[in-house]
């Protein structure tokens, strides 16, 4: 099992705080691995009963009737109520998986796993963590949802450091094929090259695509992978945002509306024009949101390009 002691210190340390801990990051970096073995096993070591341990897993059949998030407050309340002097960790995996339901002993008001779950938050002897990522999961909207009320621990897929840690052996070597495939920890199994591609090709259009593109409420799956040869072309590139929408106007490609969220952004390779590679992106774009794909907050408006 590959050690992520980055985040495991940060979730210790974040015992007992009083929030709800909400591990989010993209699809398969190990976060269900962090949460549910390596933080598991170190509750174990520390002598913590394994009964007093509420595993939910809700991609897991055997757990489906806890989506509904009465059901779900229901037991572990039923649970921790009359043990005031117990002390019990809820660990909960693809929250994003639960169902709103209306509550029909309250007036038939409509609750979230959220609603249920800041209300556990009200007993001392219970400590929260959740996992979240999908098309929701893809900003800080899930820990968003517990109103302020949560510990966000954000976690990323392998890096270099604990990829080697892993694979060990030549160095050099090791940062070439990192540097090729990346840190998804799956990859860590798998010893082919096109295995290798083949699982990170699925990721791209399977989960992260169509994760952007719910999001986003885009309606052709297209038009964000063009953007993203786009944004690819111009890669190194300094760019501000006023520079860019000038860009785009003075080609009569497309109106955009501002949006004040969005400062600038930075891409990373040299080259001399954007016209040849706007003009040929032109075919496939029409909204707003897949154009957004191509910002990154942080670029300072006052740099210049470097032609």
């Amino acid at each position: 099992m590959i050690e992520r002691d980055a985040y495991m210190n940060r979730l210790i340390r974040s015992m007992w705080n009083g929030e709800i801990k909400v591990i989010t990051g993209i699809r398969r970096c190990g976060k269900s691995v962090l949460l549910f073995d390596l933080f598991y096993e170190y509750l174990l070591s520390q002598g913590v009963p394994e009964d007093h341990i509420l595993k939910i897993e809700l991609d897991q059949r055997r757990y489906y009737r806890f989506r509904n998030p009465i059901t779900l407050c229901e037991y572990v309340e039923n649970t921790v109520r009359d043990r005031k002097d117990e002390k019990f960790y809820l660990l909960i995996d693809e929250v994003r998986l639960t169902a709103k339901m209306v509550d029909r002993e309250n007036g038939g008001i409509e609750v979230t796993v959220y609603d249920m779950l800041n209300e556990l938050k009200a007993y001392k002897n219970l400590d929260v963590y959740v996992t979240g990522s999908n098309s929701k999961g893809l900003s800080k909207d899930i820990a968003t949802e517990f109103r302020g009320r949560a510990t966000q621990i954000h976690v990323f897929p392998l890096s270099f450091a604990e990829f080697y840690a892993a694979v060990g052996g030549d160095e050099r070597k090791a940062l070439d094929t990192y540097m090729l495939y990346g840190g998804m920890p799956r990859l860590l199994a798998l010893e082919d090259d096109k295995d290798k591609k083949d699982y990170l090709t699925s990721l791209y259009s399977e989960l992260y695509v169509r994760d952007i593109v719910e999001r986003n409420g885009i309606e052709r799956e297209d038009n964000v992978i063009c953007m993203e040869v786009f944004n690819l072309e111009v890669v190194c590139c300094l760019w501000t945002f006023k520079q860019f929408m000038l860009n785009l106007f003075d080609n009569n490609i497309l109106a955009i509306e501002h949006d004040e969220n969005i400062t600038g952004f930075e891409v990373n390779r040299a080259c001399p024009t954007l016209d040849g590679r706007i003009e040929r992106m032109h075919r496939c774009t029409s909204t707003h949101s897949s154009w957004q794909l191509c910002f990154l907050p942080g670029a300072s408006d006052n740099r210049r390009h470097p032609w």
